[in-house]
């Protein structure tokens, strides 16, 4: 019987080698609690987008830096690693929601939206109608 702590390891070791060979770094300090004040400063400034009392619950209470996960690729040689970012505690996760929300209400989609390349999404951006009714 194979031991869960090998295939643990193995686990540990993929992810260890994806973040050196792609060269990541540890930051000598947490930018979170300066990216929230930043972002508090600028959505004070959006009041044609967001009114005032939004703010206050667009904001994270505890905001924390997006978590990485890695999904084992069963299907392809050698059980190469993807990597998967939770973003869900991050300092703009809720505005991101907020403001993507209120662009499908702007934009006329016909239909859900994936990116192929850059080349056809400046194709389709350019056949996008825009829903001069809405409003923000």
């Amino acid at each position: 019987m194979i031991s869960p702590r090998l295939y643990s390891d193995d686990y540990s070791k993929k992810v260890h080698n994806f973040l050196t060979e792609n060269k990541f770094q540890t930051l000598q300090k947490n930018p979170t609690d300066k990216y929230q004040k930043l972002l508090l400063k600028t959505l004070q400034q959006l009041n044609l987008i967001i009114n005032k009392k939004q703010i206050k619950h667009l904001m994270q209470k505890k905001p924390q830096p997006p978590t990485l996960n890695a999904q084992l690729k069963l299907h392809k040689p050698g059980n190469p690693i993807r990597p998967v970012i939770n973003n869900m505690t991050a300092t703009s996760y809720k505005i991101a929601i907020h403001i993507n929300n209120k662009i499908n209400g702007y934009l006329c989609f016909n239909n859900r939206y994936n990116v192929k390349n850059s080349i056809s999404l400046a194709e389709d951006l350019t056949k996008l109608t825009i829903n001069e009714n809405h409003k923000w």
